[in-house]
């Protein structure tokens, strides 16, 4: 298994850019948390559960689908007005947090 080792590392990652992107588009972040429970209990339980053949099938789909997921709620367009998250992103790549201008 080349992909045991850094798939729950990678999970985690992914986890973290898919929540604000969620917030983003008027989703909870809960959906990401939801696909993430589910795969760590694949990643942990699914050996004991599992024969061992599709048990790795069902971590290789694993690997192959969430980046794919992930390059969908990148293409999928945000909300442009304010959401229950607070306010859109600036346009473009920013590090820094957005300024609020009180009218």
């Amino acid at each position: 298994l080349v992909f045991a080792r850094p798939l729950p590392a990678a999970l985690v990652v992914m986890l973290i850019a898919a929540i604000p992107r969620l917030h983003d588009l008027g989703r909870t972040g809960w959906w990401a948390g939801g696909a993430f429970i589910a795969l760590m209990a694949l990643f942990f339980g699914g050996g004991f559960v599992l024969p061992p053949q599709a048990f790795q099938n069902a971590l290789g789909v694993a690997v192959l689908v969430l980046p794919g997921l992930l390059v969908c709620l990148g293409a999928l367009p945000g909300q442009k007005a304010d959401n229950a998250f607070g306010p859109p992103p600036p346009r473009g790549l920013s590090f820094k947090p957005p300024v609020r201008t009180e009218a």
